[in-house]
């Protein structure tokens, strides 16, 4: 507890060492992952007094948070709550992070469709539960040396660089056992991953491919298709027949499990599930959602399905000590209007996303934030609207948060360093909202945020 005691208040020290307009893009959360140490902590020594003792960090990040301060941050938030913004389908909470005492609170126990706010709970299933140094093995095995099989493993971004790699590994090792003509097939094997490729509550007929592709074990990066598994055994069919003797003829020849007698030839690997969370959460990549949602699936002890992912991450979540009473969980992007839970479900999680002493999710906010920054970087950047308006540009630079939209609704989840020095959690829903009246919701959604924000105090 001392630990997170002086963590808390240090990474809160750190965001509001300087204002926040004068950040560049650089994240400004620089805690290290790997060791709390004080030369990470980019404040000056004054600030702190015995690192890592009893007391960890006195003054205004020691206690609680003032009764003045909360007052005025309610009234803010109130303000551009009743000025109707939102809509009347709206949830609101905002805690302290440390001590976990509320600083607003409206419609909290209420659950709504999050949308892609969803992928925090993915995230934090799959470094709790696959764990984030985890890569994702795909590979080519022979049976004799005339069938190939291509085994998907769930790599969501496998570069062409890598199918071309692992078809020379194949021509190599064909070429050595004498194959110098004749045909060769290359089957795939796509068998890691389970049910349904697109939700049935998925809206617009499961989305395009521009959206997510239908959920497969293999997806090459950049390339969309209907069937990603295939295009990518495909292209590793035609990479391995420029690869062999002119008079050697490759050919695809659709889908069939690899035998248990078949031989290994080669492999490549993903990125870690650490980098692959990090893409998730800036880019709110559905694709690698989905995936990840299959893994943690299987290794939780559940098939590597919609229904799997849903119940080993929910597990996850409850060993961190987070309740999940209320939460309707369909899958891991966010993309069913019926993944639906309570701002009050969403700030219990970021607390435990916060606390350093739960290293294994330390990427999502510490050393570099994973979520997107308000104004800077992912889906939080000027360009999409976001941190823009004359009550919200005060705080950029000075929030990480998660996005989320749909059709019809909006959300947004994460963190902010109150004018007092320390972190605060918040969480904002908004439901059954389209065209303008979206768009103004959104806009008054940063405002909320950046009414939590240390760095807006004095635009109040």
């Amino acid at each position: 507890m001392r630990t997170k005691r002086w963590v808390g208040a240090a990474i809160a020290l750190a965001l509001v060492a300087q204002p926040a307009t004068a950040h560049a893009a650089t994240p400004i959360w620089t805690l290290s992952q790997d060791a709390v140490v004080r030369s990470a902590v980019t404040v000056g020594s004054d600030q702190l007094e015995s690192v890592g003792g009893e007391q960890g960090v006195t003054g205004p990040a020691g206690a609680e948070t003032s009764d003045a301060l909360k007052a005025d941050v309610a009234k803010r938030v109130a303000q551009r709550v009743k000025a109707g913004k939102l809509g009347g389908n709206s949830s609101i909470k905002i805690i302290d992070v440390l001590t976990g005492e509320e600083i607003y609170s409206n419609n909290a126990a209420t659950s709504r469709t999050v949308a892609s706010n969803t992928k925090l709970l993915t995230a934090v299933a799959a470094l709790q539960t696959v764990g984030g140094s985890t890569r994702f093995a795909t590979k080519v095995s022979r049976q004799g040396k005339r069938s190939i099989y291509f085994e998907s493993g769930g790599d969501p971004r496998l570069t062409k660089a890598k199918i071309k790699r692992l078809a020379k590994g194949t021509a190599a090792i064909l070429k050595k056992r004498g194959v110098k003509r004749g045909t060769i097939t290359v089957r795939l094997d796509d068998t890691i991953f389970t049910g349904a490729t697109k939700h049935a509550t998925w809206r617009q007929g499961g989305y395009n491919l521009a959206t997510i592709q239908p959920v497969r074990g293999t997806a090459i990066a950049g390339v969309r298709s209907a069937d990603s598994a295939a295009a990518a055994a495909r292209l590793f069919a035609s990479y391995l027949d420029r690869s062999l003797p002119t008079k050697v003829k490759v050919r695809y020849a659709g889908r069939k499990a690899t035998p248990a007698a078949a031989k290994a030839v080669a492999a490549v690997s993903s990125s870690t599930v650490r980098t692959l969370v990090k893409r998730m959460l800036l880019r709110s990549d559905n694709q690698v959602a989905e995936v990840l949602h299959r893994h943690i699936g299987i290794a939780a002890g559940q098939a590597g399905s919609f229904a799997g992912g849903a119940a080993g991450t929910l597990a996850a979540i409850r060993a961190l000590g987070v309740p999940t009473a209320g939460v309707s969980l369909k899958d891991g992007s966010g993309l069913s209007p019926r993944d639906t839970m309570s701002a009050e479900f969403l700030v219990s999680l970021l607390a435990v996303i916060a606390d350093p002493a739960n290293k294994a999710l330390r990427p999502i906010l510490y050393s570099g934030t994973a979520l997107p920054t308000s104004g800077l970087s992912g889906t939080l950047i000027k360009g999409y609207g976001r941190f823009t308006s004359s009550k919200s540009k005060c705080a950029v630079g000075a929030v990480a948060a998660k996005t989320g939209t749909l059709d019809y609704e909006i959300a947004l989840s994460g963190f902010t360093v109150g004018s007092d020095g320390r972190l605060k959690a918040l969480s904002i829903a908004v439901n059954s909202v389209r065209g303008a009246a979206k768009t103004k919701a959104r806009i008054a959604m940063d405002e909320v945020a950046a009414a939590v924000a240390g760095s807006c105090a004095a635009d109040s």
